[in-house]
């Protein structure tokens, strides 16, 4: 064999050895995924609905005065919205660089 064949046979070994661990990582991936859908502003609050699962809908609620995230949960059983987060998430903490 030539040196251009060896080259090319291992750039293909290498494309296939990339291609393979994307498709393992995109197939073993188990965890919860939030997804989000229209949002609105009223004032300081910037808000957003979403889904957590087929049986939990979500609220965030960013309170842009106080840079705070909230996230409640919609209880069907008890119609209300329940806090999901203990205490919100500082924004001003979470976007520093």
């Amino acid at each position: 064999m030539n040196k251009t064949q060896d080259i090319t046979i291992v750039l293909l070994l290498v494309c296939a050895a990339v291609l393979g661990t994307l498709l393992v990582g995109a197939y073993s991936s188990t965890g919860d995924r939030a997804f989000a859908a229209g949002t609105t502003r009223a004032g300081n609050y910037l808000m957003c609905t979403g889904f957590l699962s087929e049986t939990m809908d979500l609220l965030y609620v960013i309170d842009v005065g106080a840079r705070r995230l909230n996230v409640y949960g919609a209880d069907d059983n008890k119609m209300a919205l329940d806090l999901v987060q203990d205490a919100g998430v500082d924004l001003s903490k979470a976007f520093q660089y």
